[in-house]
């Protein structure tokens, strides 16, 4: 395994993560290709794991995968019939919708009610960083 002896970014989860290399790091990560991490190595190892051998669940990828696609699902829902029977409503005793826009106008309103509610969760757990689930330890798995 070959490591710069700087800066490495990991782009892959659609973030960037920046974990500085030195001469330990280069050490502990290539013994964790071949052995496991165990508590009985030295702490510098463990630190660096912690630092690089993250486990995201869900990945912030999937997480932002999400969010555009409720986002998206909300828009679609929001069509010009959406916006006619809203109209309509708002016009209060004036206007008129008949009892079949109606209910669709409402059952619209439930789901866009429902997206916008896991939308706010992933945002909330993207923004906080909830998602950590934790760190490899165990081993690569490799042992080349």
């Amino acid at each position: 395994m070959h490591l710069p002896a700087f800066t490495a970014s990991s782009r892959r989860r659609g973030i960037t993560e920046t974990a500085i290399f030195d001469e330990h790091a280069k050490k502990g990560l290539d013994r964790w290709v071949q052995h496991p991490l165990t508590v009985h190595d030295d702490p510098v190892y463990l630190d660096i794991a912690k630092r690089v051998l993250r486990i995201d669940h869900p990945a912030p990828g999937d997480l932002r995968t999400n969010i555009e696609s409720l986002n998206e699902s909300i828009d679609n829902t929001k069509d010009s019939t959406f916006y006619a029977a809203k109209a309509e409503i708002d016009k209060g005793s004036d206007g008129w919708l008949p009892g079949s826009a109606r209910a669709e106008y409402e059952a619209a309103v439930k789901c866009i009610r429902h997206f916008e509610t896991e939308h706010e969760a992933y945002k909330k757990m993207l923004n906080s960083g909830s998602y950590y689930l934790g760190h490899v330890i165990a081993g690569s798995g490799m042992n080349l």
